[in-house]
């Protein structure tokens, strides 16, 4: 901020990864940062990383080690994987392999453990092929675990897939949140009554050997996992509603200052027509006059500049890490900086007209 002279007053929050150098109590970044400057800032932990974080209470390690380990068996030696995909070939199998898990790329679990799902069958024949022990795929407990967790994955991989992309506002990250909770609520209460409708794999294993209370459990912690790890945005609800949803809301539960403008905005029917067409940044910018609407714009703005999560900085860095590649092992700082800036730029460059305006023959 002070190399690129960065005015303090127009920060409005910091998103961190949840480090403890960064959210650290007393000498963390944003404790720090706190203490230097004079107006409340927001701090939060990246809504995709807390995301994951909630879902890591799901672990359920005696289903994802013996998944882990039989996938590495097949995929990891030569002749097994080529054996186990000459397998699948002669039994006419529409998947075309297992996929290997990483525990740092999240979402190829959901990926990893529907694949297994599917591929049991022929996961058994080669596993006796190779004298090996199969008796776990033929334990209807442990059979039941890995459907549930097959079910759970892949609606939190929805989840994850939904928070991700550019230009997503803060108010619309925490809305898939709390729709997912809603869901998560309604699952929970769907198995207390022994109903699967909604766990497409589990319902196709024998209803009489579920154990409808485990996994309602296990649901609870998971929405309990949410509630924590979403507190703060609890507390800013009515603020991000206030700003998303301005039509909608009470004007009894807002800040006053807000309210004589809520009023006038509210009984304004161009505006309210124009906010069923267009984007949220679109009406704010082109439709409300900040004159009128002074501070319901600033407050807009104020959201509109938050990051719901890290998506940029860490697409950045992949991004060089992609540029600084062994074939460019010359590349220096100078250059890098400008490969990233053309790189990660929104703005087409006009190649035409850049090339008419290079002089090539600098003596003429």
């Amino acid at each position: 901020m002070i190399k690129f002279d960065l005015p303090e007053t127009k920060l409005s929050g910091v998103t961190t990864d949840g480090a403890s150098s960064m959210k650290g109590k007393n000498i963390g970044f944003v404790a720090l940062f706190k203490k230097s400057i004079n107006h409340n800032i927001l701090s939060y932990h990246c809504i995709i990383h807390q995301e994951q974080l909630c879902a890591k209470v799901l672990e359920m390690k005696e289903v994802m080690e013996i998944v882990i380990q039989t996938v590495n068996f097949i995929r990891s030696r030569g002749l097994n994987h080529r054996q186990f995909k000459q397998l699948l070939e002669d039994c006419g199998s529409e998947a075309e392999d297992v996929i290997y898990f990483c525990q740092v790329r999240w979402l190829s679990r959901a990926a990893t453990l529907k694949r297994f799902w599917i591929l049991i069958p022929e996961i058994i024949k080669f596993l006796k092929i190779k004298d090996k022990d199969t008796s776990f795929l033929e334990n209807n407990d442990w059979l039941n675990d890995l459907a549930f967790l097959v079910d759970i994955t892949q609606m939190l991989m929805e989840l994850n897939i939904k928070l991700q992309g550019k230009d997503q506002l803060i108010s619309k990250l925490y809305e898939n949140v709390e729709t997912f909770v809603l869901k998560l609520k309604l699952l929970k209460q769907q198995l207390s009554q022994k109903s699967l409708i909604h766990f497409k794999t589990l319902s196709e294993r024998n209803t009489n050997t579920v154990d409808y209370e485990k996994y309602c459990n296990l649901i609870l912690k998971v929405i309990d996992e949410f509630d924590t790890r979403f507190c703060d945005f609890k507390e800013e609800k009515n603020e991000l509603d206030l700003f998303s949803h301005p039509f909608s809301i009470k004007v009894e539960t807002v800040k006053d200052e807000f309210q004589m403008e809520l009023i006038e905005l509210q009984n304004n029917k161009d505006l309210k027509d124009a906010y069923k067409d267009v984007e949220l940044l679109e009406l704010y910018k082109k439709y409300m006059n900040i004159e009128v609407y002074p501070h319901l714009c600033k407050h807009a703005i104020k959201y509109f500049s938050l990051f719901g999560s890290t998506y940029i900085c860490e697409q950045f860095f992949s991004r060089m890490k992609h540029v600084k590649s062994e074939q460019r092992h010359r590349l220096k700082d100078e250059h890098l900086t400008d490969t990233l800036r053309i790189s990660s730029s929104t703005i087409k460059a006009d190649i035409d007209q850049l090339c008419k305006n290079k002089q090539c023959q600098v003596s003429h």
